[in-house]
């Protein structure tokens, strides 16, 4: 119950079947939550800590079992442009579900705006 728990309850609640007259339909904006949450989770410098361990485990039985390799120069520079490419690739992805995220919330704040300017309207007889 302590921590982050708060945040991750909020949003599993279904707030939307909650009766306002219509507007009900804003407390989908609370799902917003799921997005800082699913960000928190796909950490990149947490993802290259867990690469980079498996580089240097990986490197530490090629030594083993060949110690002369230790001092390869050529081995080092190709796990260094590995881990370098690993982490744009990341970065990429990362940035790539940002955009479609942004988008869709967005997409979603404006549904949310031509149906409360529909209600509007309605209410008020123009329609």
């Amino acid at each position: 119950m302590k921590g982050q728990f708060i945040f991750d309850f909020i949003p599993i609640i279904p707030l939307q079947y909650i009766n306002l007259s219509g507007y009900q339909r804003l407390f989908y904006l609370i799902k917003i939550m799921r997005f800082v949450n699913g960000l928190r989770i796909f950490s990149v410098p947490a993802i290259m800590e867990k690469v980079k361990m498996f580089y240097k485990e990986k490197l530490n039985k090629v030594i083993k079992d060949n110690p002369i390799l230790a001092d390869n120069i050529e081995i080092d520079n190709n796990n260094i442009t590995t881990l370098i490419i690993i982490g744009f690739i990341f970065r990429t992805i990362k940035l790539i579900i940002i955009i479609i995220n942004i988008s869709y919330f967005i997409g979603f704040i404006w549904y949310i705006f031509c149906e409360l300017v529909i209600d509007i309207n309605a209410y008020q007889g123009y329609k």
